[in-house]
């Protein structure tokens, strides 16, 4: 018998890593320059609302691809 089933792989290939990496670095470097302005407490908001959205980044596309194994 010939088993022509192929199966196609769910994990994301190498440019979506670099991707979602190359955004994790931008989003520091925003957290960064935004640690240099005097907004009072709108200055931590906006570090905590920046390290939410890296955390969910790294939850979504490094720890859960690697689950899925």
């Amino acid at each position: 018998m010939n088993n022509t089933h192929s199966e196609k792989s769910s994990a994301p290939g190498y440019g979506l890593y670099i991707l979602v990496w190359a955004g994790l670095v931008g989003l520091t470097m925003v957290t960064v320059a935004f640690a240099g302005f005097n907004l009072a407490s709108l200055t931590v908001v906006v570090a905590l609302a920046i390290a939410l959205v890296q955390s969910f980044l790294i939850i979504n596309y490094f720890i859960k691809s690697s689950t899925n194994t």
